[in-house]
């Protein structure tokens, strides 16, 4: 029992010392979901997810304000979706809450609802065309493509003689009232498209997307903050590879998805190389960081490094350049928890008050509204001189 105690105090302490300023980084989540939907829906959704915080920020001062149609849906999805802020009384999850990473995925979670809903519509009504005229097009081509991804099937009928399945009318009823003041609740098989889609863009690690032994609690200190990466790249990295190098290998130059994908990276670098600058601003102030020391082209492939694009190939280029950062490729691959743990015994063992105060600061959770760890470490250096 004793064991388990350590071993869960273990990972708790490794999430708190590790991801104090992890919210500022996650700023970039929004732009995955360019990957799913059009730039119009997502910039239409953007708007629509800040509408909502508007309001939920009236609603601290008045109570009764009332939800909007947006809200309300939004409340359907979280209830069904599991997705809500609830009080949960583990530390971490508080820990979360504390330092905005929750926030900042709830409203991602948010726009990539809002900005799905109004792709399945466009999506919806493309078929709707493809029906009525009988003209199968690149557009309703892909229409059917992106709905299918999300489980629906055959939302619409394929032919004016076609009787339509009471699901089918219920799905067109529900998109017709979207943009109304009327909007009808969504039927439950469009509820968990767009649950699904949520997901697909922030990608959570859970035990469906991730690799079976990291979620094998006794491997949880090596997977820890590893499964991340290994989920973004099995979706992303996939998706990239299955859009342009496949039809690369079969002759084929798809122009389209290459300009889309170039689009999307350069959004997602440049977002990363921003939050980076930030980051650093919160966590090292006016001192010069380790990313400002590096030039224009190394700055990109840092930022392309931590989209985290690679999946397992990030992990083992971490890995081998584990040293370049004091680290060891033994330490790398086991896990954070263990490099915190040598790093600090060293440093205790070394008894150079200097190196203490700095290993025992990196055990300060930072947080993006408090100082950084420069100021705790010159105070404990100072009570060690």
């Amino acid at each position: 029992k004793n064991w388990r105690k350590a071993y869960k105090f273990l990972l708790t302490g490794t999430y708190i010392a590790t991801l104090g300023l992890a919210a500022v980084p996650s700023l970039v989540e929004p732009i995955v979901v360019l990957t799913k939907v059009s730039p119009k829906n997502a910039l239409f959704g953007a708007l629509k997810a800040l509408n909502i915080s508007r309001r939920k920020g009236i609603r601290a001062f008045k109570p009764k304000f009332s939800r909007s149609q947006d809200e309300l849906a939004l409340m359907t999805l979280m209830q069904t979706s599991d997705m809500a802020l609830n009080d949960s009384k583990t530390v971490t999850d508080k820990f979360f809450r504390l330092n905005l990473l929750a926030q900042v995925t709830q409203f991602s979670r948010n726009i990539a609802f809002q900005a799905g809903r109004l792709q399945i519509k466009d999506d919806l009504k493309q078929l709707q065309i493809e029906k009525d005229t009988q003209d199968v097009s690149i557009a309703t081509t892909n229409a059917r493509e992106r709905l299918i991804q999300l489980g629906l099937i055959n939302p619409v009928s394929r032919s004016k003689t076609e009787v339509e399945t009471q699901t089918q009318q219920n799905i067109s009823n529900w998109a017709d009232s979207i943009g109304t003041s009327n909007v009808l609740p969504e039927p439950e098989i469009i509820t968990k498209a767009l649950g699904k889609l949520v997901n697909e863009v922030i990608m959570t690690p859970d035990v469906l997307n991730k690799p079976l032994w990291m979620a094998d609690p006794r491997f949880a200190p090596v997977a820890q903050l590893k499964s991340f990466a290994t989920v973004f790249g099995n979706t992303i990295g996939m998706k990239v590879y299955k859009d342009i190098f496949i039809p690369l290998q079969q002759g084929r130059i798809p122009a389209e998805n290459i300009m889309k994908n170039a689009i999307f990276f350069t959004l997602l670098l440049t977002a990363i190389m921003g939050t980076q600058a930030l980051k650093d601003a919160l966590k090292y102030g006016d001192k010069e960081s380790p990313f400002d020391k590096l030039n224009g082209i190394e700055k990109i492939l840092y930022a392309f490094k931590q989209s985290q694009i690679f999946g397992y190939g990030g992990i083992i280029m971490d890995t081998l350049n584990a040293e370049q950062f004091g680290s060891s490729p033994i330490e790398s691959l086991a896990g954070p928890g263990l490099t915190l743990s040598t790093r600090t015994a060293a440093a205790i063992a070394s008894g150079d008050p200097k190196k203490i105060a700095k290993a025992v600061s990196k055990l300060i959770p930072e947080l993006p509204f408090i100082p950084s760890q420069i100021q705790p470490r010159n105070v404990i250096k100072e009570s060690m001189d």
